[in-house]
């Protein structure tokens, strides 16, 4: 029988510590988050480039992507709480996709087509967005919300004056 000298052991020690960070804290929640990055992407892409309805094998296949991602973000989640990470805020959002990735799985078990969750949603326009941020950085933050309402009001009462 030998026995390692407590050298040996502690360079094993620190070898094994070391391969668990490096695996743990490093590798696994990237590739975690590529996962979850990889099945909202094909959740989502796959929503958008459907019609109003979707049949059902393919619901249920966007259902599951959906429903993976929330399951992963929920686990990197409680990785960076516990790591005391602020990292992965849980936005009111993940309640809501969970019921509308929830319902698509269920009514893709019940019949041939399913109504696409992306029907009851709005989106604003990408001029939206971009036009009224930069105007809206231009004036203090408690009147932001007012001024960008109100210079787009303008701006939607210049145009209709151009077409009178």
């Amino acid at each position: 029988m030998s026995i390692l000298s407590p050298c040996i052991v502690c360079c094993l020690h620190w070898c094994v510590g070391a391969v668990y960070k490096f695996v743990f804290l490093l590798v696994l929640p990237s590739w975690f988050q590529a996962e979850a990055l990889f099945d909202i992407n094909e959740c989502l892409s796959g929503l958008y480039h459907e019609g109003a309805f979707i049949e059902a094998p393919r619901a249920e296949y966007l259902a599951n992507k959906g429903l993976s991602f929330l399951r992963r973000y929920a686990k990197l989640a409680l990785w960076c709480y516990r790591d005391r990470k602020r990292r992965f805020p849980f936005i009111l959002k993940g309640h809501f996709l969970h019921h509308q990735f929830l319902a698509l799985w269920q009514e893709s078990q019940r019949g041939r087509w399913c109504l696409n969750v992306l029907i009851f949603s709005n989106q604003q326009s990408e001029d939206f967005v971009g036009r009224p941020a930069r105007l809206s950085r231009r004036v203090a933050s408690r009147t932001a919300p007012l001024r960008v309402i109100q210079r787009t009001y303008l701006a939607i009462r210049a145009i209709v004056a151009e077409l009178d």
